[in-house]
């Protein structure tokens, strides 16, 4: 069984954290970017920071990455004063100047924890420059999809292999063909859908998708499941306006998910 969490769906931290998603299949806990309360959002999860073993960072804006440092304190807390053992690497996948930039941010707030850390557990920051796959486990594989954002950005596709389940992460983008192509009948597609289509152009400035163009994507990709998260503000105590856009189009199944909401597959 494979359990999705979405620890942070919005884009301002108000009532809901910034995206960040946990998957967990038993074996491997993977988080895809991560939100400023992730230790908050991981402790109601009932999930221990120490047994994250891969983080995915899509772009280098804040609220993608800025929980980064408190992740891996978190690790380093539950190893030295709770004695859990957790995982023995924690792999950061992303741009190399994401992940230099995040790290760098975690060892300036957190200097002499990360140096104990390192000494704990194998770091590895894993650079990603194109669309290759990279096998994360022996049952794992982690596929890169370049994205069209206002900044370098990758989106991803988790892909475990026995049973298989596929998850497509689209992460802050503009309507990607190529996303759509690798996405094909993914039983998960995460898109962005900041705004409606009403106003689209906003969207346009700000390299963002509308929940209409979420779900022609997730309709052309025929997906089992779209997920619409990175909601803006404004859609606070209104998002069933993104998510009635979004079923007029996709013809599988459509959720905008809460905080904490989960799926399995």
């Amino acid at each position: 069984m494979t359990k999705v969490v979405f620890l942070g769906t919005n884009t301002y931290p108000r009532d809901r954290e910034s995206t960040s998603i946990l998957i967990d299949n038993g074996e491997e806990k993977i988080v895809l970017d991560c939100c400023g309360g992730i230790l908050k959002q991981l402790d109601r999860s009932s999930c221990n920071p120490a047994e994250i073993g891969h983080v995915f960072l899509s772009h280098v804006h804040g609220d993608h990455i800025l929980g980064l440092p408190w992740l891996l304190m978190g690790s380093f807390i539950m190893r030295t004063q709770y004695n859990v053992r957790g995982v023995s690497s924690i792999s950061i996948y992303g741009a190399k100047e994401v992940c230099d930039a995040a790290f760098k941010i975690a060892q300036t707030c957190f200097a002499k924890p990360m140096d104990a850390l390192q000494k704990m557990v194998r770091l590895r920051l894993v650079a990603i420059d194109g669309e290759n796959q990279i096998r994360i486990s022996d049952n794992c594989l982690l596929q890169p999809i370049p994205a069209k954002h206002s900044t370098p950005t990758f989106g991803c596709k988790i892909l475990f292999e026995k049973p298989s389940v596929s998850i497509v992460y689209s992460a802050d983008t503009r309507p990607n063909e190529a996303l759509a192509a690798i996405a094909q009948e993914a039983d998960l597609l995460i898109h962005d859908a900041y705004v409606e289509d009403s106003r689209k152009e906003f969207a346009l400035r700000t390299y963002h998708s509308t929940a209409k163009e979420a779900a022609e994507i997730a309709e052309s990709a025929r997906a089992r499941t779209l997920a619409l998260v990175h909601i803006s503000e404004e859609y606070h105590g209104k998002e069933n306006v993104l998510l009635e856009e979004a079923r007029k189009i996709f013809k599988g199944r459509t959720i905008l998910p809460h905080d904490l909401e989960s799926l399995t597959f």
